[in-house]
């Protein structure tokens, strides 16, 4: 679960995680059919995933894994970007 930086009651966060996951599917889909490139290259600026594409794919199976399961995960900048463009 993504922690989410209000005072909110845990059903209310277990919730606004799952609808966080249900956009995340889309792009995990895109990912498995159509490859990286097309799932995932929008999501962040060139040079970061032209530097490290291994990262952002990384970030973003994280993503989709930690908006599924119970414990609270802090975000890093990288992944606070992703789900902004999300």
């Amino acid at each position: 679960m993504i922690n989410i930086f209000c005072e909110l009651e845990k059903n209310t966060r277990i919730i606004v995680n799952q609808r966080i996951n249900d956009y995340l599917d889309l792009y995990m889909t895109f990912y498995r059919d159509l490859g990286s490139e097309q799932g995932f290259r929008s999501l962040f600026p060139p040079m970061i995933w032209i530097e490290d594409e291994e990262k952002c794919i990384k970030t973003m199976i994280e993503l989709d894994a930690w908006t599924r399961d119970e414990h609270l995960h802090h975000l890093k900048p990288i992944h606070e970007f992703a789900l902004y463009r999300v």
